[in-house]
């Protein structure tokens, strides 16, 4: 079935197939197009073949993790590898966010704390995407 031309492409990057599967099913029930990554590296990958305007990320991972995916993020949009869509909005999800203290100071994108309610994860995509043009 085709996407609604309101729809926007969001990517959910978890090590836990369980919360990927549960974000894509009930993001992919409001309209959107869901992609999954295992991992920061997936995510890249899947980046630089499709244009996101959202994507939901993990922290901590194998081999990519959260932080390290947001850096590289950041990083390609500054220089001419590029990847296929604009520089897309970021909500980091984490269950220890004690853990990653020092990198959350240094960014204003939105933080969900693990366990999350479904109604509160689709609040927060739609606020978002209601601003991305």
């Amino acid at each position: 079935m085709p996407a609604e031309p309101s729809s926007r492409r969001i990517l959910v990057v978890d090590d836990d197939d369980q919360i990927r599967d549960l974000l894509a099913t009930a993001l992919g029930a409001d309209g959107h197009i869901v992609d999954g990554a295992r991992d920061g590296g997936e995510a890249l990958t899947l980046l630089a073949q499709h244009p996101y305007d959202l994507v939901l990320s993990d922290l901590h991972m194998p081999h990519v993790n959260g932080p390290s995916l947001y850096e590289t993020l950041q990083t390609r949009h500054r220089f001419p590898v590029r990847f296929a869509t604009k520089l897309p909005r970021v909500i980091f999800m984490t269950g220890n966010a004690a853990e990653h203290a020092d990198f959350l100071r240094g960014t204003t994108d939105p933080i969900l704390e693990k366990p999350f309610a479904l109604r509160i994860v689709r609040k927060m995509v739609r606020v978002l995407l209601s601003a991305t043009p």
